[in-house]
């Protein structure tokens, strides 16, 4: 076996997890390690140096904080402005949990949040109001695998984003039914962990469809609360769930999912 340092691991992700874990699901064991203790890090770049393939956190997940940091701000100083009749665009913050959908693994819930841009309003004439909208979101979620794995660990950061179309159907003066729905794409970042063995690391990315649906109050004719469940949907996602399959998850599901609370600035 050449070194891992200047071998490249094949191309496909999932090939490469099957050529360094070689699970058997059924007898619950293990083969192909190297019994030597390896740093293993998955779909590397060709070129790049270890150190910088091993690098803990993307560039993305680093700059988030700031852009959202930044959304926060700026919906502050919105809602401070005076109301007005007519608003055409609007600028949403959120916040709360993530997680794995419809696989069978035990789930970790972790946090989330993200942000909402969108421009439109009503039709003359029809009480709903239609938007043309964009969305960027952080995810951290995991799961366990079962105990004939090894009981791993598989923890992912993802970052996603979508465009599409929303909706307020309005229920009464104030109260008003929201519903979403977007294609865009995540990209993730997975690390399976078990004891006695080096963490492996995935990178992949898939399309997803993003649907929206909650309730959302009007304070006034800038400011608005809410809570909303968001389900991620991807068709294809054969690369991005190669790890699951590392951690013996026959199924990893079809998704994510997302409980989350809102405050929409509207001007």
């Amino acid at each position: 076996m050449s070194s891992p340092h200047t071998d490249h691991l094949p191309a496909a992700p999932a090939r490469a997890i099957d050529h360094l874990l070689a699970f058997d699901g059924a007898a619950g064991t293990e083969t192909g390690f190297n019994p030597e203790p390896v740093s293993t890090t998955l779909a590397r770049r060709p070129g790049l140096p270890p150190e910088v393939e091993r690098a803990p956190l993307p560039r993305q997940r680093r700059l988030l904080p700031l852009l959202m940091g930044a959304c926060a701000l700026l919906l502050v100083a919105l809602g401070a402005t005076a109301a007005r009749a007519d608003n055409h665009f609007l600028l949403e913050g959120e916040l709360g949990g993530a997680g794995a959908m419809g696989n069978d693994a035990d789930g970790n819930l972790g946090l989330s949040f993200g942000g909402t841009f969108g421009f439109g309003g009503r039709v003359k004439g029809f009480a709903p109001a239609y938007y043309l909208v964009g969305h960027l979101a952080s995810n951290e979620y995991g799961f366990t695998g079962p105990a004939r794995a090894g009981s791993a660990e598989v923890d992912r950061t993802q970052i996603e984003y979508s465009i599409g179309g929303r909706i307020y159907l309005p229920l009464n003066e104030r109260l008003r039914v929201v519903l979403q729905v977007g294609f865009g794409q995540v990209f993730d970042q997975s690390t399976l962990s078990r004891f006695g063995h080096e963490d492996l690391r995935l990178e992949s990315d898939a399309f997803i469809v993003q649907t929206l649906g909650g309730l959302q109050y009007r304070l006034n004719d800038s400011l608005s609360l809410g809570g909303a469940a968001d389900f991620a949907f991807m068709p294809d996602k054969e690369e991005i769930d190669a790890i699951a399959r590392a951690a013996g998850v026959r199924d990893a599901g079809f998704g994510r999912m997302r409980f989350l609370g809102t405050v929409t600035v509207h001007f």
